[in-house]
This record gives C-alpha cells, structure tokens and sequence, in this order.
C-alpha cells in the first residue's frame, strides 16, 4: 500500500500540525487478526484444559497455620456441608516429617476410617504445604464430620477466630478458637475444564446478590455482553482509522468503559475488593444519618449492624485477601443470611463509627448516596450492586474524557484518541476498581476531566468560562480523594503556559485568571459548608485511620499514611525509590520490603494490572512478563516518536510537559504518602496511579507514532485487541478463582 497522502489539523487556538490522512486499514485488520488469534487460542487452551476442581469448601480460606496437633492428640472439624460429588475431603499441613494419620470421616449415615502414611517433607516456614486427602462418597449433599489423628506433630492450616454461628474445631476433646479450613474434591482422577464447569460458576456467582440476578445473568455479561463490547469497541476504532465520521464517539467510548466497569459490579462478591466494606460504611452513614463516620474514637459501631450480619453471613473472612477460600455457593448458604436478618432484625443506621476510610473528604460518598437510597427497599446486597453501578459511571467518564483530551491533542486523524479512551475503559484492574465502590474511581474520573480541561486551555486559550469549569473541577478533583492533589504542579504548569501563549498572541488573560481564582475559592468555599453539615473534614491532606474500635475487621489502629517519613529520611525514601525497578547500587543500603527483588513489579504491574478481590486473584508470572516488556518497549517508541515528529512536539510543548508531570506528581506523590521504612510489605497498591491513567493512555498512544504514520495506527490496533483479550481473560479468571 501507498504512502498515505497527508492532511493539516489544528487544535483551535494551537499551532497547526501535519498528520497523515489516512492510515492502512488493511494492516489494522491484520493486526486484530493475527493479535485475536493468537490470545484467542491461549484463552481456549486455558479453558478447555481439564485441571482439578472443588465441589465446596467450607470457607474457612487459609492464612497459614493456625493448630499445632500432637502425636496422638485427635483433631476433629464437625458441622462440615458435604456438597454432593464429592470423593475426597483436603486439609492442608505445613511441612512435616514422616507420619501416619488415622482418619475418620461421617457423611450423613456413612462412616469411613483409613491410616494414611505421608512422606517426610522439610523445608523453611512458607514451604509448599502437604495435602492430606481423605477419601468419601457423597452422591447427594450432606452433612458431616471428620477427625484425624497422627503418629507424629502435624500443623494444619486454616484461619484463626470464629464468626457467630460458627462451631469451631475440637482438638483432644477442647474447642480451639479457629477454623480449620477443608475442601472438598472430587473422587481422584476426576478432572473438568473451565467450559464445562461454567454452569456451575454461573450459578454459583449468583448468590447473596440482588433478587434480579440469576445464574443467566452471568452468561449474559460474560458470553454476550463483553463480546458485543469488544466488536463495538474495534468497529469504533476501524471507523476512525478509515477516517469515517464519528458521531457521539465521546458518549460511545464512555458508554462502552461504563459497562465494562459494571460487568464486574456482578462478577465480584459484595465487599470483596480492597477497602469495599469501609467504602460501604461511609456511604450508608451518610446516606441513613446525614453525617459521615467519626473521624476519632467513638461509642459507634465502625459497621451497621445489617452490614455485620451480611459481612458474617457471606463469610467473607474465609476468603478475603487470600485465594485459598470461597465465598459461600448455594442458595442454603443464602437462606442462612435471610434466616438470621429475619431472626435478629439487624439495623441499617447504628454504625457510623471510625473506619478506615472516616478521614477521607464525603464528595465521592454523596455522589453514591443517592443509588442506596433508591434501593433502599431491597436487600443490603441490592443497594451495594446500585452503588457499585455509580461508580461505573466515573469509570465511563473517565474513558469518554480520555478520549476527549487525545482528540485535543491530536484532532485528526481521530484513532490516537480512540484507542487511548479503550485503552482505559478496558484496563482490566481499572474497570474492575470503577465497577466496585472505591473512591479511587472517582479521583480518576475528576483527574481526567481536570486534565483534559488544562489540555484544551493550552489548545484553544484560556476564556473566562473554560477558567470557571477548570476551577471547580480542580477542587472537586481534591475532594475525591487526597491523592487528586498530586496533580497540582501538572495544573499550575499548563495555567501558566496558557496564559503566556495568550499573551504573546496578544490576548488579555487576567479575567480569565480571575475566574480561575474566583471558582477556585468560591467552589472550596461551598465544599467546607457542606462538609461541616455532614460533620465531616473538608481537608483532603488529612490522613486515614485504621478503627480502633467495634468489629473483628479491619481494626487495627494506627495511621494509614505518614508522608512525613520521607522528609525525615530522605537519603532512603531515594533508595527505596530506586530499588523498586533496579537492584541495589553499590553503597546503598537494602530498602525492599520483604526481600522482595523488585517490588515495583509486584506494586505496579501486578496489582496495577490484574489483581482482583482484595488483591489476591492474580494470573501467572509470564503474564505480567509480558505486559512489563510491552511497557518497556513504549519508552523508546515514545523517545523515536518525539524524535521523528520533534517539530509537532515543540509546538506541543507545553501540553506534552503538563502529562509527564502528571504521571511524575502521582508517582512520587504516591511513593511520599507510603513510604515505611522496615515496613516488611509493598504499601503500593498499583491502582494509585489511575489518576494518572488519562496521560498514561495519551503518551502511550502517541508513543506508537516512534515506528511511522503507517505503522502506528497497526500497531496500536494490535495492542488495543490485546487489552481486550486481557480484559475478558481476567474476567474469567477471577470467576475460576471465586467459583470452581
């Protein structure tokens, strides 16, 4: 094919840019073919691989050792729901030596007792655990009870504590405080792929959700939904290569980022992603009291007790941060919550005490309170799945203002801005965060609209109303979250680039400014009013605190962030800085946490791009193998592309600064706030830097122009297929992780 011919575009007031007019359609379908192929192959593999399976757990989950049994001492788990299919019931033992374990297991009227030798397996703490596996036959569920006795000490693995309701182990005839975590199996050598369990996952999934969600809901989003998404999303991107028109494409692109946020309102278990039930509490105290939780130690319960019950009937604690345990499966299990809400008549306005999440601002919590109340005849899982379809919102702005900002950047020919708004929308980690209820959706949301509003200022000139808009979007973008401020400089610096292009063009500018000022104080002004009404802190700076008080989770106290630690040691906040990407220099004292080798890996691409439940359901290490690669090969794509359009770039200057110091504000703003040194784990959490995801998409996108007009739209129609592919794997992924 030819070299396309080219065309002038300007973006308003900005200087005029040559681009190419067309770009080769022929290769882009190339690319989504070879791209979809290939990963489509993969995904079918992964799925129609026969691999080992649950018929249940009794979701205890594990977080290690919690029993140490001795020589001869019997252990016993009673009030066990053996589901029926089951052969085999599992325990899990840390390493031991050579020993004989006398079993019995009751399944209704059937008693079965068996001695099993195990090899001697040494190995330091964290060693790969031994499996014991006792064999049973259940062809219709029922109820259970199993004790085990070994020749020599064994550790058996489980969690600690007990939820009410719950019985807990008998060990030599006394109840121990803990649960004993046992999975039950299939008989051995019965082994099923993910296709043919996907009924089973199906209706699984549709438990302790609202009453209109059934097992053909999740067909729906996973087997209609989301492909439907994918060929919208690459007919958009196919039209804009071929420079057709696009109407409406913003409302598209947000369109398409709401929905893939919302598709994970229902894969995910209520308050099964990071900080959800906080997040909930706020927003139901501001909702059932009109004030947001107490910022300090109170009487108050930090949960309501409605949401105790749920939390404790989901049993949430068998699994939650850990991939070992299952939330509860069948409908009995949901009987069980309904029983004791009806029993114990649980209240929805008694909490309101201090969480983790009381210090933050109430922007992002008013804005879901309204979707609790207008669910507030259903169910606590209905009102929660209403906010968590809020939230998806912010995700489908987000996407729609990142292609808003592209456009601005690069107004023809329209993929660049396309590609960067599906970029987004279809970030695996970020739609997941947007379909649950967590304020970082919405910093996000507000990042990008800033972003794009300073971007359009540099493009167009900085008029009296675009000041007014940038002003009260700025502070909104503070009031989402604290982490929004870490966008200041980037603000400042294209404030002022605006206003010198407007005067050396000859355009007054102090009006503008003045606005600019006057929507600033103006919109703070209204947001202190209304945070003192909602006896809450109007200071985003403020830190979070863990609860002191109240429920068994997550209290502990004790402050969240404490950024004044790399003030006080700055020679090692430095250090650490750089050993999240290289080794140690030479001199330079070891800062990573845990002995990690490199922890940015784990915080930024790991739990940056797939990491879902409470950060626990990851894919394998190859996976994000590969991502880190691709991510490295934009860099100097990005430096080739400056180089081959360095004219273009100089004459986007100013724009160009404003997204590096975007993405450098929340990084190292980010690393000021959680900087511990000796803290032995990564406080890094990838999705804090979705604040930054707006100049990410852009500078990612713009980098693929380092390879030439021609090759840039097919390699960028490359990458975008390959989001998709990952988008849709991680869904099935964490319904296998949840649900088999």
């Amino acid at each position: 094919m030819s070299e396309p011919s080219t065309t002038t575009a300007s973006g308003g007031a900005g200087p005029e840019v040559e681009l190419p007019a067309a770009a080769p359609l022929r290769g882009v379908r190339i690319a989504v073919a070879a791209v979809g192929v290939l990963l489509a192959v993969i995904m079918v593999f992964e799925l129609a691989r026969p691999r080992d399976f649950l018929t249940g757990t009794n979701n205890a989950g594990s977080d290690g050792t919690v029993l140490h049994v001795q020589p001869g001492q019997q252990l016993c788990v009673g009030a066990l729901e053996i589901p029926a299919g089951t052969g085999r019931l599992r325990l899990r033992l840390g390493p031991l030596g050579a020993t004989t374990v006398a079993t019995e297991v009751t399944a209704g009227s059937r008693f079965e007792q068996d001695r099993i030798a195990l090899a001697p397996q040494g190995g330091p703490p964290g060693s790969a655990p031994t499996t014991l596996d006792m064999p049973v036959a259940v062809k219709r569920g029922t109820s259970g009870r199993l004790c085990v006795t070994p020749s020599g000490p064994i550790d058996v693995a489980g969690r600690r504590g007990l939820e009410p309701g719950q019985a807990g182990a008998l060990l030599g005839g006394t109840p121990v405080d803990a649960r004993v975590a046992v999975w039950f199996h299939p008989p051995a050598g019965e082994r099923r792929s993910l296709l043919a369990q996907l009924p089973d996952m199906f209706e699984r999934a549709s438990q302790f959700r609202p009453g209109i969600v059934s097992a053909w809901t999740y067909a729906l989003v996973l087997l209609v939904l989301t492909p439907m998404l994918f060929l919208t999303a690459l007919y958009v991107f196919a039209r804009a290569v071929a420079q057709r028109p696009l109407r409406g494409a913003a409302i598209v692109i947000g369109a398409i980022g709401f929905l893939a946020a919302a598709s994970w309102s229902l894969i995910v278990p209520v308050f099964d992603a990071p900080d959800e039930v906080e997040h909930v509490a706020y927003v139901q105290a501001l909702a059932e009291r009109g004030r947001g939780p107490d910022t300090g130690p109170s009487a108050r319960r930090p949960y309501s007790s409605e949401t105790q019950v749920a939390y404790e009937s989901a049993r949430l604690s068998g699994y939650y941060g850990q991939r070992l345990g299952r939330p509860p499966w069948t409908a009995r299990d949901e009987r069980g919550w309904q029983a004791r809400q009806s029993r114990e008549q649980p209240r929805r306005d008694d909490g309101g005490g201090w969480i983790t999440t009381a210090d933050y601002t109430p922007l992002y919590y008013a804005a879901l309170a309204p979707a609790y109340l207008a669910a507030g005849s259903g169910s606590i899982w209905s009102r929660v799945t209403a906010m968590r379809l809020v939230s998806a919102l912010f995700g489908g702005l987000t996407a729609a203002f990142v292609f808003l900002l592209v456009q601005e950047l690069v107004p023809r020919p329209r993929w660049p801005a396309v590609a960067a708004g599906l970029f987004v929308a279809f970030q695996p980690m970020f739609a997941f965060i947007s379909g649950v209820v967590n304020n970082d959706a919405g910093v996000s949301a507000a990042a990008a609209i800033v972003l794009y509003l300073v971007v359009r200022a540099l493009r167009r000139g900085l008029t009296v109303r675009l000041s007014v808009a940038l002003g009260v979007a700025a502070v909104l973008l503070a009031l989402m979250k604290g982490s929004g401020l870490f966008l200041a400089p980037a603000i400042v610096v294209g404030v002022a680039g605006a206003a010198l292009r407007a005067r050396h063009a000859g355009v007054r500018v102090r009006r503008a400014l003045a606005a600019l000022g006057a929507a600033v104080l103006v919109t703070a002004a209204i947001a202190v009013v209304l945070a003192t009404a909602l006896h809450d802190s109007a200071d985003p700076t403020r830190a979070g605190w863990f609860a002191a008080t109240g429920n068994t989770y997550p209290t502990r106290p004790g402050a969240a962030v404490q950024p004044s630690k790399a003030v006080e040691h700055p020679v090692q906040f430095a250090e650490y800085v750089w050993q999240l990407v290289l080794p140690p220099a030479p001199g330079m004292t070891d800062q990573r946490p845990g002995g990690g080798r490199f922890p940015g890996f784990h915080a930024y691409i790991e739990r940056g791009w797939a990491s879902f439940g409470f950060s626990s359901i990851l894919f394998p290490k190859w996976v994000y193998g590969v991502i880190a690669v691709v991510m490295l090969a934009l860099v100097p794509l990005a430096i080739a592309a400056w180089w081959r359009n360095r004219a273009a770039a100089a004459r986007r200057r100013w724009e160009l600064a404003v997204l590096v110091l975007v993405i450098l504000g929340v990084f190292f703003g980010t690393e000021v706030a959680y900087f511990a040194p000796g803290d032995p784990t990564t406080p890094e959490f990838g999705r804090y830097l979705f604040p930054a995801a707006a100049a990410l998409a852009a500078l990612a996108v713009l980098a693929t122009f380092g390879l030439g007009r021609r090759a840039a739209a097919v390699v960028t129609a490359g990458l975008v297929t390959a989001m998709l592919a990952l988008f849709w794997a991680s869904q099935f992924l964490t319904m296998s992780a949840l649900y088999t």
